[in-house]
């Protein structure tokens, strides 16, 4: 017989029998130990013995003082995982999350989710999922509209599995430039109801969040396809990911920008925001806040939600910028009520 069928049958005697089995008995069950030199046989069950526990599956050798013999068997404590067991709180979680994913149409572990949903209820009397049916639902905020988004997030979840840089053109919307990027993809996050790539951008040489419905396309690496790429960095976990700012999110050249609040705001803005870069109380209670943009046009749409308790001071083009947007706004508020 092969080698692979002679790993298979040796684990399924030895999961079969109750007591540790010598070698002398292995060598009458399986003719590929019977060699001439007794020798030869045990470096032949050696290699096999190596070659499971690389696999997971441990083989001990257990000594009998009595019989003064030697056996072996499976070590099920090395080779099995315990049982797993989940709070009612954590298997309502995990039904949840497969709501979610129920949800997400181009969901990237969508079928992966259910299987192992399956498996983990398998065992149950009941059925959990009377729990969700009193009112509790699920609501998405509504997903970006790239059509191609479903065929972009499987090839960026291959290229995470698979450890291989993907090349894509990438849509800036500040600049309105599209430029080529290589990127190194560690993890997908889902905020605000658009699929977010994190990732060690070649171009920046930086880790950087990319919005994926600005791909233009995506495409793995050709070369070497079962070689590895790259690593991704031990710390990293895509849940601690920290939140940058939006204006961090895409990559045009950084900008210092220096933004005034009103006294009103300067004490909120300096608690949630003041660590993004550099905060300073003013005498009269205002604040000055400035912190370095890649993406300005998320700074001034930031901007405009404070109303007229932010200002942009510095650089001009972007004062102009949100002038200008709140003149735009305040035209249209004026055509509507006309």
């Amino acid at each position: 017989m092969n080698r692979t069928q002679r790993l298979l049958e040796l684990v399924y005697f030895l999961m079969r029998t109750a007591r540790p089995v010598s070698l002398e008995a292995l060598r009458e069950a399986f003719p590929d130990y019977r060699a001439e030199n007794e020798e030869s046989s045990r470096r032949k069950f050696e290699r096999d013995k190596e070659t499971l526990r690389d696999l997971g599956i441990a083989l001990a050798v257990i000594r009998d003082e009595e019989r003064d013999s030697t056996g072996y068997t499976i070590d099920t404590s090395e080779t099995f995982l315990p049982a797993i067991t989940f709070e009612e709180d954590e298997v309502l979680a995990l039904l949840l999350l497969s709501r979610v994913s129920r949800r997400i149409d181009h969901f990237p572990l969508k079928r992966e989710t259910e299987e192992a949903l399956r498996k983990i209820l398998f065992d149950r009397q009941d059925d959990p999922e009377t729990d969700f049916r009193g009112g509790i639902h699920v609501r998405l905020p509504d997903e970006a509209t790239n059509p191609r988004g479903p065929e972009w997030l499987k090839r960026i979840y291959e290229g995470i599995e698979r450890h291989k840089t993907l090349y894509t053109r990438y849509h800036t919307f500040w600049s309105d430039q599209v430029n080529e990027r290589a990127i190194d993809p560690y993890g997908l996050l889902y905020e605000g109801g658009r699929w977010v790539l994190v990732g060690w951008c070649h171009l920046r040489r930086d880790q950087r969040m990319f919005q994926v419905e600005r791909f233009q396309d995506v495409r793995m690496n050709p070369r070497n396809p079962s070689r590895r790429d790259f690593e991704i960095p031990p710390s990293f976990d895509v849940r601690k990911t920290p939140r940058r700012p939006p204006w961090l999110w895409e990559g045009d050249d950084p900008v210092e920008v220096e933004i005034e609040f009103s006294p009103k705001i300067a004490w909120q803005v300096e608690k949630i925001h003041g660590g993004s870069g550099r905060f300073e109380t003013l005498g009269d209670g205002r604040g000055r806040l400035v912190v370095v943009a890649t993406n300005p046009h998320a700074l001034v749409a930031w901007c405009l939600g404070f109303g007229a308790d932010a200002r942009i001071r510095r650089p001009e083009r972007l004062a102009r910028t949100l002038i200008s947007r709140v003149e735009r706004m305040l035209e249209s508020s004026v055509e509507g009520h006309r």
